[in-house]
């Protein structure tokens, strides 16, 4: 008994896919050149017409194809805002600070880990995919890491890495260099010592100052 197949996304089959309508052997796959993320990622089904008339369609399942496309390289922000590349000041802190990482306009979604001197930050860590919304069938990867910095954190390497399969090279990174910017501590100097004063007075002036 010969049947007839066909292929089915969205209800159109440009001329770029190429399959058997009337496969002797039973295959009924398909090849698609050139694939392209707003033509071929989504959906795709095959449907087989029996000979009779009688017979009902064969459906299969759906099956989803992904178009990988390759994100933008990862961005840090800290409160909406841009960290370039380079050293980044922050206030020592006693409670949690959030920092994002963004890999933008990737499919699927990259996948982001969190590295502080080349050692995987594994906890206070939240990931999260929505659909970016300036380029369609595309992801915004968001991580979110809440970290309280201390001076202890000063000078370390602060890193995010993107995962994913389309960058060339597997992987992409940013890296910053936390300058932590101490609380404010008492420290007391000699009075002759700090104006070079002609009294003999060994009086002690407490000065305030922010160090790093």
């Amino acid at each position: 008994m010969r049947v007839a197949q066909g292929w089915c996304r969205g209800g159109k089959i440009p001329m770029k896919y190429t399959f058997n309508r009337e496969p002797d052997d039973g295959d009924c796959g398909i090849t698609i050149t050139n694939t392209q993320l707003e033509d071929d990622d989504g959906l795709w089904q095959c449907q087989v017409t029996q000979a009779s008339l009688q017979e009902l369609t064969l459906t299969s399942p759906e099956v989803k194809l992904t178009v990988r496309e390759a994100p933008y390289p990862p961005i840090i922000e800290d409160s909406t805002i841009q960290i370039v590349q380079g050293i980044h000041s922050l206030q020592e802190q006693t409670s949690q600070k959030r920092l994002h990482c963004l890999a933008r306009k990737g499919n699927p979604p990259a996948i982001l880990k969190w590295f502080l001197n080349d050692v995987e930050i594994t906890t206070n860590v939240n990931q999260t995919n929505i659909r970016d919304l300036e380029k369609r069938k595309t992801w915004q990867a968001v991580s979110a890491l809440d970290m309280t910095f201390a001076k202890e954190d000063n000078h370390k390497m602060l890193k995010c890495v993107a995962i994913h399969d389309a960058y060339d090279t597997k992987a992409k990174d940013i890296t910053v260099q936390l300058g932590i910017l101490l609380k404010s501590e008492q420290l007391k100097y000699s009075e002759t010592d700090m104006y070079q004063a002609t009294s003999t007075s060994s009086s002690i002036r407490t000065f305030i100052r922010n160090v790093l």
